[in-house]
């Protein structure tokens, strides 16, 4: 797995710091949208506890 950060170093590297900041801006509105999608569906059920 990978970490965000070293993706958006490696596309910078590769691709050039443009291409790196358009990575970062999608994946962001990405996650804005996926935040947003999240909350069209409640939970059904409760989660489950786990004992120790």
């Amino acid at each position: 797995m990978y970490d965000v950060t070293d993706i958006a170093d490696y596309i910078e590297e590769e691709f050039g710091q443009q291409r790196a900041d358009r990575f970062q801006s999608n994946l962001k509105e990405q996650m804005q949208n996926l935040g947003q999608f999240s909350t069209a569906f409640p939970r059904t059920q409760e989660p489950v506890k786990k004992s120790l």
